[in-house]
């Protein structure tokens, strides 16, 4: 009886050290209906795991699915209990892990392109950037690792987007300055006030526009923009146009206007403009509510400060701020072609005192010149009346004859640039 319990106690430790040494082997016990045991090893059960496992591969439209039995990965099943039934596989968890970079891996890169930056064409009027592609390079060590952290992980199912794993190889400056080109030929302009713009598209439909080394280059010069002024401009011009006048007595008169008023100087705006456009660069800044140079504006309006001269009534009047300061009769020019006084708005645009008329040969003691062609206010001191019809057998010769004390006075009051009417 003693040798048959050491022997049952040896047995039963044999049989012990053979499950544990199986398990830790790899090997699941299994009892069968008959209720014999046997070992098998946990390789033959659970490869079908590898096939329910998979990741999928995105690029673009593109995809594919790779299983875990193609990514090579190692796999291990926690040791089940003595004498379990395997009827199904449901409660086997397998573990996963990536242990090696798969060889397709490393060949991913074959046939991918490094970026080309391209260069700045125009296309249908816009400036484009043409044959410029990023790089498709992919970092395959950053590819593995995400692979690894999913394996890991256990899903079932996951997904890569190689699109997050490009490399950026190129050095962006030369792409960001053609950018910065593209920027400046879409959105640079300069804004008048009176609604004209110009900008880089007008340019460029009028053959002003080349590229050069990826650079934008305006091919413009003085003429070409005095040109752009004078038909965009001229609405800025009060001078040489018709204006509706009240006179003393309140009735409407229109004139024309010959001095007096506002005119663009197109020379000097030309050269502004020449200058922006012929330094274009990134820094260039759009210009706004332009002005453009004038080469006179009028200094006062002329509903409020003026001169009218009423060449029927041989009287002046003058108005300051919309007040009466000074009115007197006069004697104007004698009405035939060659002397009789001009009329429309002008504006005083010279005053001396001891002048010399050379055209008359005449001194005066003071004068302010109305037109560009000798006429303007003087004393007279050669006459002793004036008004009436002094004008119509003894007129001047174009100019405003003015007794000598009205003269000195209206000298003092009067500065250049005021307005003067005459009709």
């Amino acid at each position: 009886m003693k040798k048959f319990l050491i022997s049952l106690v040896l047995f039963l430790l044999a049989v012990l050290i053979g499950i544990v040494y199986m398990q830790q082997e790899g090997y699941r016990v299994v009892k069968k209906s008959d209720g014999f045991t046997i070992g098998k090893k946990l390789g033959n059960l659970d490869e079908s795991y590898l096939d329910n496992y998979f990741i999928t591969v995105r690029e673009g439209s593109n995809k594919k699915s790779i299983s875990y039995r193609t990514l090579g990965v190692t796999y291990t099943i926690p040791n089940y209990s003595v004498n379990a039934i395997v009827e199904d596989r449901s409660d086997m968890t397998p573990e996963f892990t990536l242990s090696t970079k798969p060889d397709w891996l490393d060949s991913i890169n074959d046939n991918r392109h490094p970026t080309t930056m391209g260069h700045l064409e125009f296309e249908d009027k816009e400036l484009v950037i043409v044959d410029a592609e990023k790089s498709n390079i992919l970092d395959t060590d950053a590819i593995y690792n995400t692979m690894r952290l999913l394996v890991n992980s256990g899903q079932s199912q996951s997904e890569i987007n190689l699109a997050d794993y490009y490399i950026d190889d190129s050095d962006n400056s030369s792409l960001d300055k053609m950018l910065e080109q593209v920027e400046l030929y879409n959105n640079f302009k300069i804004a008048y006030t009176n609604g004209y713009e110009l900008t880089l598209k007008r340019l460029y439909n009028n053959d002003r526009l080349s590229i050069v080394d990826n650079r934008l280059i305006c091919n413009v010069d003085r003429d070409y923009l005095k040109e752009v002024a004078g038909a965009r401009l001229f609405t800025y011009n009060t001078v040489d146009t018709d204006m509706t006048v009240t006179t003393h007595d309140g009735k409407l008169k229109t004139l024309h206007s010959n001095t007096y008023g506002d005119y663009v100087d197109y020379s000097k705006e030309a050269e502004y403009l020449y200058n922006i456009l012929t330094n274009l660069s990134a820094e260039t800044q759009s210009v706004l509510n332009r002005e453009p140079e004038m080469k006179q504006t009028a200094k006062f309006d002329l509903d409020k400060t003026y001169l009218e001269v009423s060449i029927a009534e041989q009287h002046v009047w003058y108005y300051e701020d919309g007040e009466l300061k000074l009115d007197t009769d006069v004697v104007t020019g004698k009405p035939t072609s060659d002397r009789s006084t001009h009329m429309g708005i002008y504006e005083i645009y010279n005053k001396s005192k001891d002048a010399h008329l050379e055209k008359w040969n005449v001194d005066v003691e003071r004068w302010m010149s109305v037109t560009y062609d000798g006429q303007g206010f003087h004393d007279a001191s050669w006459r002793s009346a004036f008004g009436g019809t002094i004008y119509k057998t003894n007129g001047s010769h174009g100019c405003i004859n003015t007794p000598r004390a009205k003269m000195f006075e209206l000298y003092d009051m009067v500065q250049i640039g005021t307005p003067v009417i005459i009709y």
